[in-house]
């Protein structure tokens, strides 16, 4: 089932994420910029192209939100099926994941440097960050193992509710789990139960305020955040407040995430231009996760061939920039349509088969 604007926060997420690395690749940092080119509108690109950790947050609360509410729904009704929630989740991963891990093979080996098989196998059952390193330097894998563990604690839990028993398969699951949480931290995980509580806790009817309050929350999380991560433009020195309530920033900004996606479920679209607008976003965030996969490759692809930043913001490098937005959404959707897009027959490949297999036996 889609739901009408989810598909745009899906969509602009992946796109600031993408944004954030083009203009690291693009532009030197603020800092070094000449001193007529730090006007406040440059600040202000500076500031939206550096959303990306609140991006991945968004990531994590948004698939709480549809997955692990959902989940919780069907506990509940007693509707849940461990099976078919595993078929599900697997197919989602890995009809993309596997692919993008050969891409990256592909462009760490035209650049000359080690493949690492342990490496990608680490990668391929999301232990990047606990065993291995980020297969190719490809950064946005490390939220790949966050989300691979979130989907195992939630089926495993949804388990032990549906049948009042922990199985020894469960049981050796959880303990992994919670392995892999004491190397990466629950944090995380807390973001991701928090969009799943939002969902559950989903109310009737819209509210303004709730709105407001759901921006206000992620906007005070953001720029908390913002002070704290390292950077060598603002002396973050004098914001000591910011650096020592970072921690539960996160937690601040999944909350503020989770009001607004409750109330974005609510706003039905309910004429032409809504529809058409929706209709975009569907379209737009179909290769959202294909996007989030490949481009760190491809960048990687550019510098390891000798490009260099730019110093200044003019019209010629801000065309660049918008040249490898293009250029990567338009690969992006290539992708998409040779892998991505067949995640739903790869599902059915993959039931059939384990239902012929289960007959067999």
């Amino acid at each position: 089932m889609r739901y009408p604007w989810i598909d745009w926060v899906r969509f602009l997420a992946a796109l600031a994420v993408l944004c954030e690395h083009v203009r690291g690749m693009v532009f030197v940092e603020y800092s070094a910029l000449p001193g007529d080119h730090k006007t406040l509108a440059v600040l202000g690109f500076y500031y939206v192209t550096r959303l990306g950790h609140e991006a991945y947050l968004l990531f994590f609360v948004l698939s709480g939100f549809l997955v692990g509410g959902k989940l919780l729904d069907r506990v509940m009704a007693k509707t849940h099926c461990s099976l078919e929630y595993a078929i599900d989740r697997f197919t989602r991963i890995y009809t993309v994941l596997l692919p993008a891990l050969i891409f990256t093979g592909i462009v760490t080996a035209v650049l000359s440097k080690d493949l690492g098989a342990t490496t990608f196998l680490g990668n391929l059952v999301g232990l990047q960050g606990v065993v291995t390193e980020y297969y190719g330097g490809n950064l946005p894998l490390w939220t790949l193992s966050f989300e691979t563990w979130f989907y195992v604690v939630g089926g495993s839990l949804a388990h032990v509710l549906q049948t009042r028993r922990i199985s020894p398969l469960v049981a050796v699951l959880l303990l992994i789990s919670m392995g892999v949480f004491v190397k990466l931290g629950a944090l995380m995980l807390f973001c991701w139960l928090i969009g799943a509580a939002s969902w559950y806790a989903r109310p009737r009817n819209k509210s303004f305020m709730a709105v407001v309050l759901g921006f206000c929350l992620m906007s005070v999380g953001s720029v908390a955040m913002q002070f704290s991560r390292g950077t060598v433009s603002i002396d973050v020195e004098r914001y000591r407040f910011w650096l020592a309530i970072e921690p539960c920033m996160p937690l601040l900004f999944a909350f503020g995430v989770g009001l607004v996606l409750q109330q974005l479920l609510l706003w039905k679209t309910g004429n032409r231009v809504a529809n058409r607008i929706d209709n975009v976003g569907s379209i737009a965030a179909a290769s959202s996760y294909s996007l989030y996969l490949i481009h760190y490759p491809i960048l990687l692809l550019l510098v390891g061939l000798g490009w260099r930043r730019s110093a200044e913001i003019s019209v010629n490098s801000m065309g660049v920039f918008a040249a490898l937005l293009l250029g990567n959404l338009f690969f992006a959707w290539l992708f998409f349509l040779g892998f991505e897009s067949n995640t739903k027959s790869v599902r059915n490949f993959v039931r059939r088969r384990l239902v012929t297999s289960t007959a067999a036996n």
